[in-house]
């Protein structure tokens, strides 16, 4: 698979660590979307959604090059 045919499975996969964690937050929350996004960015801050997943398109970069 050529470099520029994986960047979209990269932002694929950003997009479901995404929505793993999102959808969790929103669940443990109630759907209360303001403690949803506050618990989202604990996780961030503490480490426990994975960094890779906030730089894609770095990724992306490396990958096409």
């Amino acid at each position: 698979m050529a470099g520029s045919d994986r960047v979209p499975c990269l932002r694929q996969a950003m997009c479901e660590v995404f929505c793993s964690f999102l959808y969790r937050c929103l669940e443990d929350n109630n759907w209360d979307i303001q403690k949803a996004k506050e618990t989202f960015n604990l996780l961030k801050n503490q480490g426990a959604i994975p960094q890779e997943a906030f730089e894609v398109e770095e990724m992306a970069a490396d990958v096409s090059a």
